[in-house]
């Protein structure tokens, strides 16, 4: 498929489509949701995506420029209630989700061609125990992960001392909760991510995070001895205040 690029020079993501964004989000009239939408959304959406898709060249791995911008642009809708206006611009949230669907989706048909290329060279002597410990792991790990995101996020004010942190760590949450949809795992490249959310300066993402670490790590403890996070919150907070005490000595 081939297309051409077309460059709109005028602003097409205003301080009205923020504002826009923010009062579909406060909205709870499903009619009133739609008209701010189809007025004030719908064409700054289809903007950020179609540039997205052109500066990617995502354009080349499908027969449908159509079928994708649709799917990247449902994409971003599925996300428009976990916008948080206080943790940085519209602009810079919902680019960052449209640029990592569309790396995602050109790895994914990046393996797709690739594993049509040979199908036949499957190696019939590995070892399929060690393939199935494997899944068992991935499968174990994404399950932890589920409930990891939903426990933190319940107790976020019991967790972290301040509204910063707070909001640093739900960066961090939404940053699980799209893992799937991140192509670039470079921990600088997360840190601009989460920056970017939260306008935040560096050293308190670097608090947050290694607090984020630590409550994942006894977590994830709970989680195995007790087939499920089990652990009471304020247990939680205590057992975090005697680790970074050991750690001090």
């Amino acid at each position: 498929m081939t297309a051409v690029a077309t460059v709109d020079k005028k602003q097409y993501f205003t301080q009205e489509t923020e504002n826009a964004i923010c009062a579909y989000i406060a909205s709870t009239d499903f009619a009133e949701k739609s008209r701010i939408y189809n007025s004030d959304i719908k064409k700054p959406f289809e903007k950020i995506v179609e540039n997205w898709i052109f500066k990617l060249q995502a354009w080349k791995y499908t027969d449908s420029y159509t079928d994708l911008s649709n799917d990247t642009i449902t994409f971003l809708c599925e996300r428009l209630n976990k916008y948080v206006h206080a943790n940085g611009k519209a602009f810079s949230y919902f680019s960052v989700i449209a640029r990592n669907y569309l790396i995602l989706f050109i790895k994914k048909s990046h393996q797709k061609l690739k594993s049509n290329v040979d199908t036949e060279n499957i190696d019939i002597e590995r070892n399929l125990m060690t393939e199935e410990s494997y899944k068992d792991f991935v499968e174990e790990t994404y399950d932890f992960v589920e409930e990891f995101v939903k426990y933190v996020d319940a107790n976020l004010p019991i967790l972290f001392d301040s509204q910063k942190e707070m909001s640093v760590a739900d960066s961090i949450l939404e940053l699980f909760r799209t893992r799937d949809n991140i192509e670039n795992f470079n921990k600088k490249a997360l840190y601009i991510l989460i920056r970017e959310r939260t306008g935040l300066k560096t050293q308190t993402i670097t608090k947050t995070v290694n607090d984020i670490k630590l409550i994942y790590e006894l977590l994830y403890k709970s989680f195995q001895l007790n087939d499920g996070i089990k652990l009471n919150p304020y247990k939680l907070q205590e057992l975090i205040r005697m680790q970074k005490n050991k750690a001090k000595r």
